[in-house]
């Protein structure tokens, strides 16, 4: 999947596109039209340089180096 291709062969090399912002959005857009989520887990470090929240503003973006760097400081 180009997804997984983006990841492994674009951001774990810190290349960033156009075009691979462009495939995340989509893809996100088509998991909240067909889906109808709410949020999305950016579990890989790097997709969280890739897109931004106000990049979909009605998807919530969950960055989890962020949520895990914010527990680790409240605990």
């Amino acid at each position: 999947m180009r997804v997984n291709d983006i990841i492994m062969n674009e951001l774990s090399f810190e290349i960033v596109t156009e075009e691979s912002k462009q495939t995340f959005l989509k893809v996100t857009q088509h998991l909240n039209d067909e889906q109808n989520i709410e949020g999305i887990v950016l579990g890989f470090t790097e997709i969280s340089v890739l897109i931004k929240q106000n990049d979909i503003p009605h998807v919530l973006l969950c960055d989890s180096t962020q949520l895990h760097t914010q527990l680790a400081v409240d605990y």
